[in-house]
């Protein structure tokens, strides 16, 4: 019998499993993928690496602009990008393995789990042996959304799963969806000299995010010389040529269909629960119908993001150790150059009673200094507080956190300006603009 069971070693099951043995909770935690899931494998760790190498080639062709006489551009050598960010990935999943096999009061099982919830009993088979846990939480993570017309062959239709095994960079490319991830792969291959085509069904791009923002996502895209098809999908596709609702013909090497991901659930069998049974987390919450029951990460359907992962397996520990569920806002980053972030409320959402107070990057000194003023930040204020801010910016990931906390600690915005803000930094732009 243990305290706790985690199913699922990413983000949310790690930080389960860290929380919940810093309680003194024995844990028995699953796994039968590669441990750190999703965003260690095959989303945010090796998308940034790769995204490092395609800012640096863009930098170079900035060289001459900042006094550095020479080659403006190098040669794109794929495999070693590749390479490095194996390597890296490797470095984070060997000390994960650390981890999880010599941690005290941690049983570890390299195996798919299957799930027994029967009244308050919760019983999990796995590698031919029975585990029982007073709780269990449930973070198996994502996989791809397929489109129905345009399913995965890991040839010529590629999930977001499958660019990584690509193994030599294409002459063009079709990009499906304009999400963050399909924003990042479209900045990253159109700086190694990709032809790239970017096709979003909404009118914008990075469509959930602020309107201004999607404006400056544009633009940076555009400047990168990325094509963009708004209001427009794939109607039909043949081998090497798709085509679109408006009549236009594609012809890349490869497509990337990046249109979301769903969740992925293990086996679980009801007894004593008449009738079909579909578990599910709360809406934004961890909590399902059972007491007992968790769900955190990308299997909730909530905000699928690794740092809301992490932070819906702490509520889920806290809830089992008797503390109340906490609620946070939640940044979000966009890797482009510059970087994209925001929290809390768009101006589209707002009415008259809210204040809007945009300050562009033209007006901080660093930025001058750093040749990147093409952004701004926004601020959006009620009642004398910071209800929400959205960041184009280098540095716009550390930005966020600082307004994450005004907005969490309710800091006015007369008491949040008076704060010292070091000189010359990206952050003189939060006190100039409150």
């Amino acid at each position: 019998m243990y305290d706790l069971a985690v199913i699922g070693l990413g983000p949310a099951g790690i930080e389960a499993v860290k929380c919940a043995l810093a309680n003194g909770l024995s844990v028995v935690a699953f796994d039968g993928n590669k441990l750190g899931g999703t965003c260690l494998n095959v989303g945010c760790i090796p998308t940034k690496s790769i995204l490092h190498s395609a800012v640096c080639n863009n930098l170079a062709k900035t060289f001459d602009k900042i006094g550095l006489k020479g080659e403006s551009s190098y040669e794109v050598d794929w495999q070693k990008i590749i390479e490095r960010e194996k390597s890296i990935v490797q470095k984070f999943s060997s000390a994960l393995d650390k981890y999880v096999n010599n941690t005290e009061n941690l049983k570890y099982v390299n195996s798919f789990a299957e799930i027994t919830i029967d009244n308050d009993n919760i019983l999990i088979e796995a590698d031919y042996n029975v585990y029982e846990a007073k709780n269990i939480i449930i973070a198996t993570g994502s996989r791809p959304y397929e489109l129905e017309n345009m399913p995965f062959d890991g040839k010529f239709i590629l999930s977001s799963d499958d660019i990584f095994n690509l193994e030599y960079l294409p002459k063009s490319v079709a990009i499906v969806g304009s999400g963050a991830i399909g924003c990042e792969w479209a900045y990253i291959f159109s700086s190694f000299g990709v032809d790239v085509s970017l096709i979003e069904k909404a009118s914008s791009v990075l469509p959930n995010m602020d309107s201004d923002i999607q404006k400056l996502a544009e633009r940076t895209l555009k400047t990168n010389n990325v094509h963009i098809y708004k209001d427009d999908f794939v109607k039909d596709y043949s081998l090497n040529k798709l085509v679109l609702n408006s009549g236009k013909e594609i012809s890349p090497d490869i497509v990337l269909s990046c249109v979301g991901r769903k969740p992925v659930m293990p086996d679980i069998h009801y007894q004593g629960y008449g009738g079909a049974f579909t578990l599910k987390a709360q809406l934004n919450s961890c909590t399902t119908d059972f007491e007992n029951v968790f769900i955190a990460g990308d299997a909730s359907s909530n905000t699928m993001l690794a740092h809301y992962a992490s932070y819906q397996a702490r509520n889920a520990v806290n809830i089992i150790l008797g503390k109340d569920e906490e609620f946070y806002p939640v940044p979000s980053v966009v890797y482009l150059s510059p970087e994209i972030a925001s929290v809390g409320i768009r101006e589209q959402d707002i009415d008259e009673s809210y204040s809007v107070k945009k300050i562009s990057l033209t007006s901080s000194q660093k930025a001058w200094c750093d040749n990147s003023t093409g952004g701004m930040l926004k601020l959006i204020t009620k009642d004398n507080l910071v209800k929400g801010a959205h960041i184009v910016s280098p540095e716009a990931s550390s930005l966020v956190m600082v307004l994450s906390f005004i907005i969490q600690n309710n800091i006015p915005t007369n008491a949040a300006k008076r704060m010292i803000y070091p000189h010359p930094t990206y952050s003189e732009i939060i006190q100039e603009a409150l």
